[in-house]
């Protein structure tokens, strides 16, 4: 009997657009955390910059009144979290897009976002996780490890919800395989600043050829 997870996917009815997406358009994916919906940080695109078509995906597996990416508990499997990540890429593929993407997560949804930049890095053009985690089953391939990708880690130093083995495990594995850029932001829990939105910004800018992003440690 096969112990593979049931295949995920995305409802493309519930994703949610900033704006009407054009061909030539760089475009965000926004993975959210467990627990919530595509709704919950929307506005946050309009923080960021307007070239951007930024979509919200929800989450495949009903969770706590929201939804989620995969069993947040002991029961969770390495091949779910990979489902997570392959139902991100298939949606892609029905959306038809040609060209990376940038990819960011909050919480859980930075582990789907990093698990689908391991899959196919060729597909992304960066990655953000905030306040979340890598996977320690996650393997970088070697194609991954060559391009170093641009990658940014914001996370709050009041932080409790992401374990701090888990959080020195994320920083050294994203140090390791992507171009990284690092913030954190004193007294902030397990939700986004207003710092965090602006340095966020400007780490996007720069993807797009704006302003260089400030490295901080």
């Amino acid at each position: 009997m096969s112990t593979d997870p049931p295949l995920l996917q995305i409802d493309r009815s519930t994703v949610r657009w900033s704006r009407p997406r054009t061909p030539d358009d760089p475009v965000l994916l926004v993975l959210h955390g467990h627990g919530m919906d595509e709704s919950m940080g929307f506005e946050l695109h309009r923080r960021l910059p307007s070239e951007l078509a930024v979509a919200f995906l929800r989450g495949p597996l009903r969770r706590q009144g929201g939804y989620g990416w995969f069993p947040l508990d002991a029961s969770v499997t390495p091949a779910q979290i990979r489902a997570s990540a392959h139902a991100v890429l298939e949606w892609m593929d029905a959306e038809g897009f040609d060209r990376p993407v940038h990819v960011l997560g909050f919480s859980q949804g930075a582990c789907t976002a990093v698990e689908a930049v391991c899959a196919a890095p060729e597909r992304f053009a960066s990655v953000v996780n905030l306040s979340g985690f890598v996977s320690p089953t996650t393997v970088a391939p070697e194609a991954l490890r060559r391009r170093r990708l641009p990658a940014l880690y914001a996370r709050g130093e009041s932080d409790t919800l992401v374990p701090s083995l888990l959080v020195g495990w994320t920083q050294q594995w994203m140090r390791d395989h992507l171009q990284l850029t690092e913030h954190s932001y004193p007294g902030l829990g397990h939700s986004v600043a207003d710092a965090e939105l602006d340095d966020l910004s400007d780490f996007l800018r720069h993807q797009l050829g704006g302003t260089p992003a400030r490295h901080v440690g």
